[in-house]
Formats: structure tokens, sequence, C-alpha cells
């Protein structure tokens, strides 16, 4: 990457993709704990989905 303030985009890059990693790692350990019997169980379902949608406007807000 070359410019005048490659420095700040590249900090920009980092901090969504450091992003997506924290919603999809949330996703992914959300929706195994969805599927085990527990308390939680009712509102882990609901939530797994949310945090989908969330990572789909990450997605098509990122910009290089």
């Amino acid at each position: 990457m070359h410019g005048v303030d490659h420095m700040t985009v590249m900090k920009r890059i980092q901090a969504e993709h450091f992003n997506f990693a924290l919603v999809g790692a949330g996703v992914g350990v959300v929706k195994g704990l969805s599927e085990l019997r527990t308390r939680w169980q009712s509102v882990l379902i609901k939530f797994w989905p949310l945090l989908l949608v969330i990572l789909g406007v990450l997605l098509m807000r990122y910009t290089e």
C-alpha cells in the first residue's frame, strides 16, 4: 500500500478486519451455545441471527 496517508488507511482496515473476526467468532460461539440445553437457550437462539445481521452490515460498509 502506497500513498500519503497509507498508515491511517491500514489502521482503519485492520480495525475493520478485527471487527469482522470479533463478530464472526461471536456468531460461532453463540450458535454453538444455542444448541445446548440451558436456561439461556431461548435467548441465544434469537441472538445469533442478530449477530449475523450485524456482520452483514459491517461487510456492506467495508471500504479499502
